[in-house]
């Protein structure tokens, strides 16, 4: 019976349509980029974090081992004393 007039979109051209996937090709780089650089850091935090964990467990063992060296020497100055 009657058709309704319903408004078409207008067709892309090809040259439209190239240009939008351009577009997002290149959108989609700039987020690997930046997933790439958010990794690039996160391992560095992770690195930094493993290095302050390894110097506070060096500065331990130091604090422990200059303990047992004052008891040490404290044994010997009782000794000496007596």
């Amino acid at each position: 019976m009657g058709q309704t007039n319903r408004k078409q979109k207008p067709e892309c051209t090809n040259a439209e349509v190239a240009e939008k996937v351009e577009k997002h090709e290149e959108e989609q780089d700039e987020e690997s980029e930046y997933v790439q650089e958010n990794m690039k850091t996160s391992e560095s935090n992770e690195n930094v974090d493993e290095e302050i964990k390894e110097s506070q467990e060096a500065l331990a063992k130091k604090e422990e081992s200059q303990e047992k060296w004052d008891h040490q020497l404290q044994r010997k100055s009782k000794k000496l004393e007596e």
